[in-house]
């Protein structure tokens, strides 16, 4: 409901998408090894293992003035990894699992704020279940998309 009373989208997007925009994304690259892949009429495919191409793809699929934005989209779906034994701390040989990924398309000046809200809807939960919680902002790790 946060995410939705912040102006959140929903959106669903497809489980499987073809490599092509895998590898147009830049994530193919970085995450084929965790990838469920399948060849379909000799057409290689694969199953999302992040919803971030997918939103880019929507986001695509008509012309924005810089007015419109921030557009945000959020997904509560499931993707797929082909996760090792002991890749997600407390959990052993996850595969699927469903996530609420958020995606902004913002202009540079909303950055800030865009982050605040974040921020606050984070702090917003940890305090609804009495939790306490530090914010630190961090920049992408070495095997991430952009970097």
């Amino acid at each position: 409901q946060l995410n939705l009373d912040a102006g959140y989208d929903p959106v669903e997007t497809p489980h499987l998408f073809r490599t092509e925009l895998w590898k147009k994304s830049g994530h193919y690259e970085n995450y084929v090894d965790d990838m469920f892949r399948l060849d379909v009429n000799d057409e290689e495919y694969g199953l999302k293992p992040m919803n971030c191409p997918g939103h880019a793809t929507i986001f695509d699929q008509q012309s924005w003035s810089y007015r419109d934005l921030p557009v945000r989209y959020i997904e509560d779906g499931k993707v797929y990894r082909k996760e090792q034994r002991g890749e997600l701390s407390g959990l052993s040989r996850v595969w699927s699992f469903t996530i609420d990924a958020g995606h902004l398309f913002v202009r540079p000046d909303q950055i800030e704020d865009e982050i605040n809200l974040i921020i606050d809807n984070i702090l917003t939960v940890f305090d609804t279940f009495g939790l306490d919680a530090e914010v630190a902002l961090a920049t992408r790790p070495e095997k991430s998309v952009g970097s």
